[in-house]
């Protein structure tokens, strides 16, 4: 867990450097750099719910639930039908032994979306 360090020049990236980098971090297990790579999106660019929904990703993998639940709460305030961080929200939530906020919250969005046959 512990705190994440900016090694990298968040200055010197550009958006899409930022995301590409984030994944390929993810992809390869490297969790405290895709955090890192994430949070460089979100300087950038804070209105995006995917961006806080992948460093909420990252910070599962981590183990941090908490920071986790506050990305995908941000991520479901800016886009109320991103169902991954509904579900994210829904394991940080469960894995802080709060389930009857994991069940709660998370089945409203179950029960709202409407599915293509």
């Amino acid at each position: 867990m512990g705190t994440f360090t900016n090694a990298y020049h968040l200055s010197c990236w550009t958006l899409d450097q930022a995301i590409e980098k984030g994944n390929a971090a993810f992809k390869g297990r490297q969790w405290n750099k895709a955090v890192s790579y994430y949070s460089g999106a979100i300087k950038i660019n804070g209105t995006n719910a995917t961006y806080y929904c992948n460093r909420a990703a990252a910070y599962l993998e981590l183990g941090c639930f908490q920071q986790a639940e506050e990305d995908c709460s941000k991520a479901i305030s800016l886009d109320k039908k991103n169902v991954k961080a509904y579900l994210r929200r829904g394991t940080a939530k469960e894995t802080l032994l709060r389930y009857k906020e994991a069940s709660q919250g998370e089945g409203a969005l179950m029960g709202s979306l409407v599915w293509p046959l």
